[in-house]
């Protein structure tokens, strides 16, 4: 083969083994870190969280890939704080770790200056280091700027990239309507991020986060405009795609769950009509305890308005459980009807055993459907023997509001009562 011929075979081989020769060290190395940041930070392993951070600190010197590195450390300093849900992080050590990864954030958009995910990450923690300096005012307002400067680079960048979309909303969710927030706003651009999140990437290095988060977000902003059903269905859908979320299954969602019965808050006017008893009307009143606990009365009436039957329940929800448990209270009878419940979708579904110490003591499957701010519908089935048959319908409701959604804080109005 002529040296000519040799030389040109050579170059060609060169490029061959370059493209088959897969990814780099670094590369596979910073997959792997991704990976398991995100299990970290799911999981809310802050020991972890500091681990990895260590571990990518370590490629922060590849040529190719150090802003990736970088990036990957200074999340997971913005994790450990995020993750600090107990509060067990003091504040000076919480600020620490957010001026870390800012650093880290910043070293990373210097290696690359068009990495819109550098940008928003360091504008995020300087977001959250003003909210630590709030009690310093020219400090926080430093921050404040910065976290403007970052943010609106980041959007310049990539403006429909869903983490830098995360961190745009930041403000509307979190301030108050007096300085910027708009939680309608906010909405707005969560939908824009679960829309623009792309399907995750386990093979590269890059980060690709962002649907799920912005489902949890969307979830978190219709609970702050008590829409229940819409928070309920949008973390349901962010944890099946995230089902180890520590934040989302322990924290939120009983948070949500909390609310499942706030549709009866307040004065209800109700019709019935029962298999054994026949037809009959009453009224439903409901109010909030200063726990979150619910306590409602429920009073059948006769035409003239004289009370033929009255009971009240306390459904308190368990959020190790996952459940509502609800026990009733009779004048005389001492507390009975022990149940449970769960929201299913749109739905509130209630177990419940009723006469319990009576001779004929029965189980009730209760529904309510239908619900609306100023309606809804019950219907329950009924069991004599055990739940071994069921009368389907055994008694109806139809409820329609007379009076608005209340709380009642016992220990304040006990304080009030006993000032002089």
């Amino acid at each position: 083969m002529s040296p000519k011929y040799l030389a040109g075979f050579l170059v060609l081989s060169c490029v061959a083994s370059a493209a088959t020769a897969g990814p780099s060290r670094a590369e596979r190395e910073l997959v792997e870190i991704k990976a398991a940041l995100m299990s970290a930070d799911y999981r809310g392993d802050i020991s972890n969280l500091a681990a990895l951070r260590s571990r990518a600190l370590q490629l922060s010197d590849d040529p190719k890939l150090g802003y990736l590195a970088d990036y990957w450390s200074g999340f997971a300093s913005w994790r450990i704080v995020v993750n600090n849900n107990d509060g067990k992080i003091p504040p000076a050590e919480a600020m620490a770790h957010l001026t870390r990864a800012a650093a880290d954030f910043e070293s990373s958009l210097r290696k690359k200056d068009d990495f819109a995910d550098a940008w928003a990450g360091a504008a995020a923690v300087h977001g959250w280091l003003a909210a630590y300096k709030h009690s310093d005012e020219a400090a926080m307002n430093t921050e404040v700027e910065t976290f403007k400067r970052l943010l609106n680079r980041a959007l310049e960048l990539e403006p429909s990239n869903p983490r830098v979309l995360w961190v745009q909303a930041t403000p509307s969710i979190v301030l108050p309507p007096e300085r910027g927030g708009n939680i309608d706003r906010a909405i707005e651009l969560y939908r824009k991020m679960v829309d623009n999140a792309r399907p995750l990437t386990p093979e590269s290095p890059l980060p690709d986060w962002g649907k799920a988060e912005g489902l949890m977000s969307l979830a978190n902003a219709h609970l702050k405009k008590s829409e229940v059903q819409a928070a309920a269905d949008e973390a349901g859908a962010a944890l099946r795609l995230q089902p180890e979320w520590h934040y989302l299954r322990d924290i939120l969602l009983p948070q949500i769950h909390q609310h499942d019965f706030d549709y009866l808050l307040g004065d209800w006017e109700f019709t019935a009509t029962n298999q054994q008893y026949g037809k009959f009307r009453g009224y439903w009143s409901a109010a909030r305890l200063d726990d979150a606990n619910i306590i409602d009365e429920y009073r059948v009436v006769g035409d003239g308005g004289e009370t033929y039957y009255v009971t009240r329940t306390l459904r308190a929800y368990n959020a190790r459980q996952k459940q509502w448990e609800l026990v009733s209270t009779e004048k005389g009878s001492g507390l009975q009807n022990l149940g449970t419940g769960q929201r299913e979708g749109a739905e509130v579904h209630i177990e419940q055993k009723f006469g319990a110490g009576t001779d004929n003591p029965s189980l009730l499957r209760i529904r309510y459907y239908d619900i609306h701010p100023d309606r809804f519908s019950w219907a329950a089935d009924r069991s004599a023997d055990g739940g071994k048959t069921w009368i389907k319908n055994f008694q109806s409701i139809e409820a329609h509001r007379i009076g608005p959604s209340r709380s009642l804080a016992l220990t304040n109005a006990t304080a009030t009562s006993s000032k002089p």
